[in-house]
């Protein structure tokens, strides 16, 4: 199945059950940039995908810090912003 997100324009998710009850969803945009995940809820991997892929698009804080570092302080999500 190809999903498609208004707030992440250019993107196509395609999910797949790789294996009975194992999803996988593969994201790629125009530019070549791509996510993946994997696991045995559906909803739950498409929206790890989704969340690294508005990741991906923020633009580079003026700190330097990189953009999943700084989404990690400010959301309170700690070091990795993708699983909180």
């Amino acid at each position: 199945m190809i999903s498609v997100f208004p707030e992440l324009p250019g993107w196509r998710f395609v999910t797949s059950e790789v294996e009975l009850g194992l999803y996988e969803v593969f994201g790629a945009d125009g530019a070549g940039r791509r996510v993946a995940s994997r696991a045995n809820a559906p909803k739950l991997v498409m929206a790890e995908c989704r969340r690294a892929a508005v990741c991906i698009c923020l633009p580079e804080p003026a700190d330097g810090r990189g953009v999943l570092a700084a989404r990690a302080v400010s959301s309170g999500l700690g070091s990795d912003p993708i699983r909180g």
